[in-house]
């Protein structure tokens, strides 16, 4: 699941970053309008044995614990 965050100007752009994936993988991509929603399709894609990966800048990664803080 690509998207972006809403602290940095400059992160790539998640559309750009799903081509490159699909191109390499030969997998398809899911880009979100914003991390909350990202975070809302991975938590109803897993089972309770899975993990959620979150990676990217440190703005995302913030971003991310403070999101998941409020749940």
């Amino acid at each position: 699941i690509f998207t972006k965050s809403s602290n940095n100007p400059r992160a790539a752009k998640p559309e750009e970053l799903a081509e490159v994936y699909t191109e390499r993988s030969g997998r398809e991509a899911q880009i979100t309008e914003n991390l909350t929603q990202a975070i809302r399709v991975a938590g109803s894609a897993v089972s309770r044995e899975d993990i959620i990966t979150i990676t990217g800048s440190f703005y995302l990664v913030g971003e991310a614990k403070m999101i998941l803080a409020s749940v």
